[in-house]
């Protein structure tokens, strides 16, 4: 089920699905800008930003934190958590002044460790860190033209 909420889309679905969302349209003048300044107010850091001739997409360091209370229940000990911040050229939305506009999607990962198999594994179903992603989402797309 898609649910939206404010002016993102996001999943509504319980359960350990990866956290994907629309942010809206973003121009080439604020996408860099507004994606740094609200990372970095979630403590949430650059570590590349990879750009093509048609996508720009910025990817955090990895966020090594303590483990929500649904990652310790769940028996996991260690926790990190990875943004991407993908744009891509809209072509119908090209005009002299400002270039192309983005398509703006943000994709977590997020990783935990038990010690069993001695690898992180993906691990979504964490109420808090949805909400904190959401609360980021939400920001973001707060700062972005919303055309869906």
């Amino acid at each position: 089920m898609i649910v939206f909420n404010g002016c993102y889309t996001h999943s509504s679905t319980s359960g350990n699905i990866p956290l994907k969302y629309y942010l809206g349209v973003a121009t080439p003048a604020n996408y860099q800008t507004v994606v740094k300044e609200v990372l970095l107010e979630n403590n949430y850091h650059i570590e590349n930003y990879e750009n093509n001739a048609t996508s720009a997409q910025i990817i955090t360091r990895w966020n090594i934190r303590a483990p929500y209370p649904a990652e310790t229940d769940a028996g996991f000990f260690d926790s990190k958590t990875r943004i991407f911040i993908t744009a891509i050229i809209d072509n119908s939305t090209f005009s002299k002044n400002n270039g192309f506009g983005y398509e703006c999607y943000m994709e977590v990962l997020n990783h935990v460790y038990s010690g069993r198999d001695r690898e992180y594994v993906e691990f979504y179903n964490v109420p808090l860190l949805k909400s904190e992603m959401d609360h980021i989402a939400q920001t973001l797309s707060e700062n972005f033209t919303n055309n869906k």
